[in-house]
């Protein structure tokens, strides 16, 4: 499924079901990832009932970029998401940069979510200087 958000397309997978309004989960990967971790993720908890939606972060996957350069410009572009999405609330899981891509929404807009789950975070989330170039390359060895 495709969005256009901010004038760029952004893809989302969504397990080949089309949205209808039932508890709407948002899947936010990690850095230099895209949606495809989450695609075992994605059919269960469609499966389940929910509506997911697990997004190519802005310059990941098949989303046009630029990236956002900070945690906060990423959390702006998913509320921006949520809004092209018609998603008033939803429960956001995030992955590493994507828990951090979370929390910051949810510390701004706690209306807008409803739960969140926060997989693979700390504290402190140094990274690598070996996969920040690969991500800044586009690199499949950042996977």
């Amino acid at each position: 499924m495709e969005f256009v958000v901010d004038g760029r397309r952004v893809h989302v997978g969504t397990a080949g079901r089309e949205p209808r309004g039932r508890a709407p989960m948002v899947l936010v990967h990690g850095a230099g990832m895209d949606r495809t971790v989450w695609q075992f993720q994605t059919r269960a908890l469609a499966a389940a009932g929910h509506d997911v939606y697990a997004v190519d972060l802005p310059g990941h996957g098949l989303s046009e970029g630029p990236a956002p350069t900070t945690i906060g410009g990423y959390a702006d572009w998913l509320v921006a998401f949520l809004e092209v999405a018609g998603l008033d609330r939803a429960i956001v899981v995030g992955h590493s940069m994507g828990a951090l891509v979370a929390l910051d929404v949810a510390g701004r807009w706690p209306d807008r979510i409803s739960a969140l789950v926060l997989v693979g975070v700390a504290a402190r989330m140094p990274v690598h200087p070996e996969l920040l170039a690969a991500a800044e390359g586009n690199d499949h060895l950042a996977f």
